[in-house]
This record gives structure tokens, C-alpha cells and sequence, in this order.
């Protein structure tokens, strides 16, 4: 309702507070009910509190100890995530599982990048001071290689402590393999000595893409 002076207002039995730019500005009832209120339990609608946004940052991490020797091959794939006693940190965030020595992701419709840190530890038959290859892979269940890091290393004497590779991958929303079938990832032993692990531990690291 339009006023044409503050009588009216006044004989109409409605509020006024002045505006910052000037003049004044009439109260509704409904505007009295939000000014009196004295906490949101007496507004006259209800606040509907903010959804919790969707973690695009997620971690889950592997580990393994223990001692296994692995002869140099031409073929041989050694794949972590078929390591008797691997076992998963609880406090992860990921939710990945290990099926069948297939590492699987949640189905996601969104895309994500994923990132695979990967620190080994153990010793390299041989002479000390010796350039060694092994490379450490990530591949399909069916044995195709999706990626792998370079392959000479330098080992100072014939230990290997603490040895971090990274590997970079994505996933396209749900049709994906990483969620279909899985992943692999382990080490590729062409160095011509044996190699023994002590310690494995893989750390997945997904930004999923947000709404």
C-alpha cells in the first residue's frame, strides 16, 4: 500500500524506520515479526542451513611390510595391491578397494585427477655404487601399461630406503576402468639383479571436479 504522508502511516497502526539514504521506510507485519524476533527460532520462516559441500579432496593410504625378493625378468610384474598383508589406513577418505588385486574407485559422475605417491624401501643385489632400472607402473587387470616412471635409478651402495615415485592419472566420470575394472600398480623389475622389498606404501591422492 502506497502512503502519502506519515499520518497516514501512523492512523494505518504501522511502523517506520528511517533509511540510511533518507526518508523512511513502512514496516509490514511481516517485517515486525522478523525486527522482534530475538533468535532464528522466532522468525516468522525457516532457515534452512547450508548443504555440506562435497570433498573434492580425498586421500586413501596403502601399506605394506614385510620381505620379498623379486628376480630380475623381462615379464615379470609385481603388482602391490596383491601383497598378502597390504592393508589400507583407516583414516583414509577415498573410499578405495582392493578387489582381486584391483585397486577400485567409487563410480563418480564427475572427472577427477588422480595421483598415485608411491615409496618403497628394500635393498638391490649386486655391485653398490651401480645404476640400476626398475620402474614402477601403473596397469590394467588385463596386463596393459597405463603409466611408468623412468627407469634408471642410481643406488649409492645397494640399499634403497625410502625411494618416492609419482605417477599421474585421471578418471572420466562413470564409464571409466578405474571404476569398472580397477587398476594395478607395482614394480617392473628389469635392473639384471634381484630386488628385495621391505616396505611398500602407496598414497592416492583424487581432486574430484567440482559441481
Amino acid at each position: 500500500m502506497a502512503y502519502s504522508d506519515l499520518d497516514d502511516v501512523f492512523e494505518d497502526g504501522k511502523d517506520i524506520i528511517p533509511k540510511q539514504g533518507g526518508g523512511v521506510a513502512v514496516i509490514s507485519p511481516f517485517g515486525e515479526e522478523i525486527l522482534s524476533a530475538k533468535d532464528a527460532t522466532e522468525l516468522p520462516f525457516v532457515i534452512t542451513p547450508p548443504e555440506t559441500p562435497e570433498d573434492i579432496f580425498l586421500l586413501d593410504i596403502f601399506n605394506w611390510t614385510g620381505n620379498l625378493s623379486i628376480p630380475t625378468s623381462a615379464t615379470t610384474f609385481t603388482n602391490f595391491f596383491a601383497l598378502s598383508g597390504i592393508s589400507k589406513n583407516p583414516i583414509g577418505t577415498a573410499g578405495l578397494t582392493i578387489t582381486s588385486g584391483n585397486l577400485l574407485f567409487p563410480l563418480r559422475t564427475k572427472h577427477s585427477q588422480v595421483i598415485f605417491s608411491i615409496r618403497v624401501s628394500g635393498s638391490v643385489a649386486g655391485a653398490a655404487g651401480t645404476d640400476r632400472e626398475w620402474k614402477i607402473q601403473t596397469r590394467r587387470p588385463n596386463g596393459d601399461i597405463v603409466g611408468s616412471d623412468f627407469a634408471v635409478k642410481t643406488v649409492a651402495d645397494t640399499d634403497i630406503s625410502n625411494r618416492d615415485t609419482t605417477l599421474s592419472s585421471y578418471a572420466l566420470a562413470n564409464t571409466d576402468p578405474f571404476f569398472t575394472q580397477g587398476i594395478q600398480l607395482g614394480l617392473f623389475n628389469n635392473s639384471g639383479q634381484t630386488i628385495t622389498l621391505t616396505s611398500v606404501s602407496v598414497r592416492v591422492l583424487q581432486t574430484i571436479n567440482p559441481s
